[in-house]
């Protein structure tokens, strides 16, 4: 066996290498191309719309994102966004040709684009859409498109499990729909029931309250509701609710015109009214909403009402004290505030944030009153007074100057601290040494000492301390009753770090004695004639003089002196590097320096590097002339043959030629030691063995040995074959069919998986999920070498909190093929797509599905042993990208009949993607059996 895959095609082998390189070429300009224009789609792509109005809360999320993100006011939206508004949430989206849709709660559209044509795919929910000049929309509503066409229109659009309805509160618009067109008329509506679209009048015209109204009430009352009957129905019901769905219904009064609802809390409302004609047929009009809002002042809740505060010195307009003032948000514009000292308006202002810093510069008491101006409701009563004192400390400080001197730092001294790990340390004098005292220290960010950390019981003069921050800090010592001056201390980081010098450094080589001899590996089987042993590459140790504060150093190599072609780059904490198997060649290398501050310096000059081996100048390794490789020779036992070299001409070297039936000449059959680069060898020694090794070995100084590259010499045995008798009328057993290796296969993958996703909204960490997989594969081979090979599977299952996984992946590859004997290798690579869908089965309000699409450039091989009924197949597959997706799998094959088996399996997946916004990974054990068709 080992002969047929010594004699494999050296024409076979280029081939193969130079696809793989080819499909790894493609693959990166293609595959990680396509991924770059995705990540930029919002930069790249065109905004459809934008958003005008946005209140609560409004997400919208891409089409390659699983996660929602909430939008912000003047966001663009481009082609395949979802958008989607929650509980007491609305928008306004504005189109580029100026048309306008109004979006109600709990609402889900998705935004398309055909022929340049914006399309809205309607899910759920309630939008109002206004058109100014000659313009048209594109809905999709249940998989039908949509266009209405008008010059001036403003129009309700209602999607429900029962009826989707079209109605024009004003003006007039056309509606094309499967190629019907019909014209829509003010107070009209057109429907989709039962597959069928009819336009109608409105039963009734609702007049109060104004759409989107917000009424502004002290306390609950009631509400007038009013409408006008626009035929005669038999009965006509005022319903209310706290959904555009009507799901939450309120009440359901009977009545005319007219109806005084009294609400039993604040907050939106939607209302309709539904009549009902003779033939007991009902008509469902427009939807509208209004926002119940409380009228109530602000309440003041900073400071605490009557809170004292003692100022540290007496107050005056050289020193301000500051006092924070705060209050609760409403939905108003701005607010209107006064200061009273002892009754009498001090200070007054408007502002639209909800916080004050007031400077006080008396004691005394203060009241304080805030109100809510707004443009719709006018102004809200003055808040509760909130009153304050501020109290002037008359405990002057006594200057601890006959107690503690020699204070360090001193007052206005910098200290450069070298990190942020580094402490400071305070240390003052004791006069009396006759008696112990206790300290307290503190420390404050201003000199009032209004925020101040105090640190007590300290027994000696000193203290250590770290500060949380850079910048400007004042600090004194008490004890007992005696306070120290107080002093000023700035606190910063150095300048960046200088450039560190080249000047010392101190390259040295140390290169070992003894060669080590490699034993064979696999790749001698697919490429024999390439392998020589090599010596051993000396450790390179490059040392610079240690800089300053240094918390550590970046080394980068290149092999260009322009810098193009980086070899590496590695972070040390210590001034020295050690170089672990250089080629020999010629480097450059450059060093930067990073502080305790993470603050990098400038690199180093470039400094040039020649690595050198001391054994290539000292003796090389022979190099083979005769005879060839694979050279076939006609065996005879008195047969002498001819076999040289040649080698660089070296002082007592010597040469030994060496024969050996394995490629790791285990077992040497023949040795002859010769000073001549060419030798006459007897081949008496080759009886039985059909081909033999050879290869020739130097000794050169200091006991070095160098190894040439191995040849194959095949042998053809000089024998007359027996006569072959005539059989006539002999029964053969019947042979096996060809093996065939085109086949489709079909079958089940079942898998125990543990699956991990985090992204903004979801986080789900699901233990032992089984997932069923149904997978389909195909291989066809060309020629003899050659083959195309796709898989599809399909897995699905019930993760935890109601969560169902699907994963879909096709992969597509194509298949080098070598064939020795009853052992088959395959090499692949290829692409692969793979979409998993998340999908929560909850109530209508919730977000249902949530996808993600990824792709995967695979390398792969596959081992296949046949036997004469049964095969076993070895297979490991590598997938990366933005997906990275590694499987191992073992399968037993069994032959059913001539074109029919049945397999077996067991395996390993591990799947790992990760982007800006979702991190999904997943470890799945499987067993798999199916059909396999051969052809």
């Amino acid at each position: 066996m080992v002969s047929n895959l010594i004699k494999n095609n050296k024409t076979d082998i280029f081939l193969m290498c130079l696809f793989l390189f080819l499909i790894l070429w493609s693959g990166n300009y293609l595959f990680f191309e396509t991924l770059e224009l995705k990540k930029q789609d919002k930069n790249t792509l065109p905004f459809i719309a934008h958003f005008e109005v946005k209140e609560n809360y409004v997400v919208k999320k891409s089409e390659f994102s699983i996660a929602w993100t909430d939008i912000k006011k003047n966001d663009g939206l481009i082609e395949n966004d979802h958008i989607f508004t929650d509980k007491d949430a609305s928008a306004i989206i504005k189109f580029k040709d100026g048309a306008k849709i109004n979006i109600a709660e709990n609402t889900l559209f998705i935004i398309k684009k055909k022929n340049n044509q914006s399309i809205i795919n309607f899910k759920k929910g309630l939008l109002y859409a206004e058109i100014t000049k000659e313009q048209s929309l594109s809905f999709m509503m249940k998989n039908k498109l949509v266009q209405i066409k008008s010059s001036d229109a403003k129009l309700q659009l209602n999607l429900s499990q029962k009826n989707d309805q079209i109605i024009v509160l004003k003006g007039s618009a056309s509606v094309d729909s499967q190629g019907k067109r019909l014209e829509i008329k003010e107070n009209q509506v057109y429907s989709m029931k039962n597959k069928a679209a009819t336009v109608e009048d409105l039963s009734s015209n609702l007049t109060h309250p104004i759409p989107k109204a917000q009424i502004w009430q002290k306390k609950l009352s009631q509400v007038n509701f009013t409408w006008k009957v626009l035929n005669s129905p038999k009965v006509a019901f005022f319903i209310i609710a706290k959904d555009p769905e009507f799901k939450q219904v309120l009440a359901k009064i009977k009545a005319h015109e007219n109806v005084n609802y009294s609400p039993s809390s604040f907050g939106r409302l939607y209302w309709k009214v539904i009549t009902m004609d003779h033939q007991n047929k009902s008509f469902d009009g427009e939807t509208r909403s209004l926002t119940l809002l409380e009228d109530r002042a602000p309440i003041v809740y900073a400071p605490r009402k009557n809170h004292s505060f003692k100022t540290p010195n007496t107050v005056s307009s050289e020193a301000l004290f500051p006092i924070y003032l705060k209050w609760d948000k409403q939905k108003e514009e701005t607010y209107q505030w006064r200061m009273y000292l002892e009754n009498k308006i001090i200070q007054e202002g408007e502002q639209s944030k909800t916080r004050l810093l007031f400077k006080a510069r008396k004691a005394g008491k203060y009241t304080f009153q805030v109100k809510a101006l707004s443009s719709e409701r006018g102004s809200s009563d003055w808040s509760i007074p909130r009153a304050f004192n501020i109290i002037t400390n008359k405990k002057s400080p006594i200057q601890l100057t006959s107690l503690v001197t020699n204070l360090l730092p001193l007052h206005n001294q910098e200290v450069i601290l070298n990190s942020p790990n580094d402490t400071i340390t305070f240390e003052w004098k004791q006069e009396n040494k006759s008696k112990t005292f206790s300290y307290k220290i503190e420390i404050a960010n201003d000199k009032h000492f209004s925020k101040r950390r105090t640190f007590t019981k300290i027994d000696q003069t000193s203290f250590t301390w770290s500060p949380p921050k850079l910048g400007v800090y004042y600090w004194r010592v008490k004890s007992n009753k005696y306070i120290s001056p107080i002093m000023k201390l700035k606190l910063n980081k150095p300048t960046p770090p200088p450039t560190p010098s080249v000047d010392t450094l101190d390259i040295e080589i140390i290169l070992p004695e003894v060669e080590t001899t490699q034993k064979a590996t696999w790749v001698d089987f697919i490429f024999p004639t390439a392998y020589a042993e090599a010596p051993t590459i000396p450790i390179v140790k490059i040392k610079w003089k240690k800089i300053k504060n240094a918390q550590f150093y970046i080394f980068q190599a290149y092999k260009d002196e322009k810098m193009k072609h980086k070899l590496f780059e590695k972070k040390l904490e210590s001034s020295n590097f050690d170089w672990h198997s250089p080629q020999v060649g010629k480097y450059w290398f450059r060093i930067a320096v990073v502080d305790g501050w993470s603050q990098q310096s400038p690199f180093s000059t470039l400094k040039p590097i020649s690595i050198k081996s001391k054994w290539q100048m000292e003796i090389t390794a022979p190099q083979l002339i005769t005879p060839n490789h694979k050279q076939n020779v006609k065996w005879s036992s008195d047969l002498k043959y001819m076999f040289t070299w040649k080698s660089d001409k070296q002082e007592n070297q010597s040469f030994t030629i060496q024969f050996s039936p394995d490629l790791s000449f285990k077992e040497i059959l023949y040795e002859k030691r010769t000073k001549s680069s060419q030798v006459l060898v007897p081949l008496d020694f080759i009886k039985k063995e059909l081909h033999v090794y050879w290869r020739v070995l130097i000794s050169g100084p200091k006991k070095i040995t160098r190894k040439s590259k191995r040849r194959l010499l095949t042998f053809t045995h000089a024998l007359t074959p027996p006569p072959v008798a005539e059989v006539k009328n002999i029964k053969t057993k019947k042979s096996l069919p060809q093996e065939k290796y085109n086949y489709f296969s079909i079958g089940v993958k079942p898998r125990k998986a543990t699956y991990s996703l985090n992204n903004d909204n979801i986080k789900i960490n699901s233990q032992g999920s089984v997932l069923g997989t149904l997978s389909v594969s195909s291989y066809h081979l060309f020629n003899k070498v050659w083959a195309t090979k796709f898989d599809i599977e399909y897995a699905s299952a019930t993760l935890v909190n109601d969560y169902t996984y699907t994963e879909t992946s096709f992969l597509l590859q194509s298949s080098y093929q070598k064939k020795f004997e009853q052992i088959i290798f395959n090499f692949n690579s290829g692409v692969s797509l793979n979409k998993m869908t998340l999908i929560k089965s909850t109530s209508a309000n919730d977000i249902n599905t949530s996808e993600l699409t990824l792709s995967a450039v695979h390398l792969g091989v596959i081992l296949k042993l046949n036997k004469k009924l049964h095969s076993h197949l070895f297979e490991l597959n590598i997938g990366f990208g933005n997906i990275n997706k590694t499987m191992f799998q073992y399968l037993w094959e069994r032959k059913a009949r001539k074109h029919y088996a049945w397999y077996l399996g067991l395996g390993l997946i591990n799947i790992k993607t990760k982007n800006d916004q979702e991190q999904i990974s997943s470890e799945q054990q499987f067993i798999s059996t199916g059909l396999k068709y051969a052809y």
